[in-house]
């Protein structure tokens, strides 16, 4: 639930502005922003758009003591956990018609975001596609 994330996120916010900064990443999901149906549940939409708002309250109550957040959304993403729940039809039972995103994907963002000296630029509060990052914004990830 969202009320974990904030939990969980003043308790790290707290060592981190102890520390001089830090850096922190939202998992969100398309069924945030998207009118039912979204293949989820009223909760979880509900509970992801709440999430939503927290990095940017974040930003904007943290970022004098270093601490950024980004919201980051990583498209539908076939796990190992969908596919032993649904076997060799996952994408076709869940996914929506979406295309389907690997993991790798996502975690090359997220190692960017968390370590580059440039990422500050991005912890706006604004949802970023993960899968896309790189492409949308014209970033050279080995640079």
């Amino acid at each position: 639930s969202v009320t974990n994330q904030i939990y969980i996120s003043r308790c790290a916010i707290a060592h981190m502005a102890r520390a001089g900064g830090g850096r922190l990443v939202f998992l969100t999901s398309g069924a945030a922003v998207m009118p039912p149906p979204v293949g989820a549940s009223l909760l979880y939409a509900a509970s992801k758009a709440a999430l939503n708002r927290v990095p940017g309250y974040i930003n904007f109550e943290h970022e004098a003591d270093g601490v950024l957040a980004f919201l980051i959304e990583p498209q539908f993403t076939l796990t190992d956990s969908m596919k032993a729940r649904w076997g060799s039809d996952a994408a076709e039972t869940i996914g929506g018609g979406y295309p389907v995103r690997k993991p790798e994907e996502t975690a090359r963002t997220i190692a960017w975001l968390l370590t580059h000296p440039e990422a500050g630029r991005f912890a706006n509060g604004e949802m970023l596609d993960a899968p896309d990052f790189f492409s949308i914004h014209g970033i050279n990830p080995a640079a």
